[in-house]
């Protein structure tokens, strides 16, 4: 699609993504687009903040339909669990189009998320799985490259790619575990390096408690991030 596009274009598309298994007719997509642009209420619109939802009469605007405008780079576009041919039948449908300034924001609401979603990266629909058990949050795993570790063992370099942080985390903490050196991960998408602090337990009771089993991985940002947070209630 590319982050230059109407968001005709783009809800169109997104719907479906979404209702590909239910075998939507052209002429019901579009119905469906035209419901979502008439009836949505804006609440951000512009190249750094997106956020589009139910609930106004009188909708984004007919001008606006086709203005073309660009998009953030994660997003976002999620129904409740509704039926589509119920809510085509004329029941009310809840549904938002949102960004995220960072690409773990938008990860972090998929891990929780109960809605149907389709998610945007650079103006392209980009494959995902929830996998695991909802109560503790799903495991996301990517249909692209998402994360990459690089380290050196034996005195050889190596890099690996790996499709979810779950699968990060746990292949960081065996490498820590084997004494690996020079451990490095990145976020493939958003471009980023990622900084991690390892901790061991110094004594155990139980025999059982050795190897990755005994560290603790800490993502830095998710420690700055608490830093900030004790900082504003002072």
């Amino acid at each position: 699609m590319g982050r230059e596009i109407t968001l005709r274009q783009l809800i169109f598309k997104c719907n479906k993504e979404l209702f590909k298994e239910q075998g939507l007719t052209r002429s019901e997509l579009h119905d469906l687009t035209t419901y979502v642009l008439s009836t949505a209420a804006v609440s951000k619109l512009t190249e750094e903040e997106l956020y589009i939802s139910e609930g106004n009469s009188l909708g984004l605007g007919v001008s606006n339909y086709d203005r073309e405008i660009t998009l953030p780079r994660f997003l976002v576009y999620e129904f409740d669990k509704l039926g589509v041919f119920e809510f085509l039948g004329g029941n009310q449908k809840t549904y938002r189009l949102k960004s995220f300034s960072k690409f773990d924001e938008l990860e972090s609401h998929l891990k929780y998320s109960t809605s149907n979603a389709v998610v945007v990266i650079d103006g392209e629909i980009t494959e995902y799985q929830k996998v695991g058990n909802r109560s503790w949050g799903w495991e996301i795993v990517w249909g692209c490259d998402a994360y990459l570790v690089t380290f050196t063992a034996e005195d050889t370099e190596h890099k690996e790619v790996l499709k979810s942080k779950e699968q990060l985390q746990n292949k960081l903490l065996q490498l820590v575990a084997e004494a690996a050196e020079d451990i490095m991960a990145y976020n493939l998408i958003s471009g980023e390096n990622l900084d991690f602090l390892v901790r061991k337990d110094i004594y155990c009771t139980t025999k059982a408690n050795r190897g990755a089993d005994s560290l603790c991985l800490t993502w830095c940002s998710d420690m700055r991030d608490d830093d900030e947070d004790e900082e504003m209630m002072f």
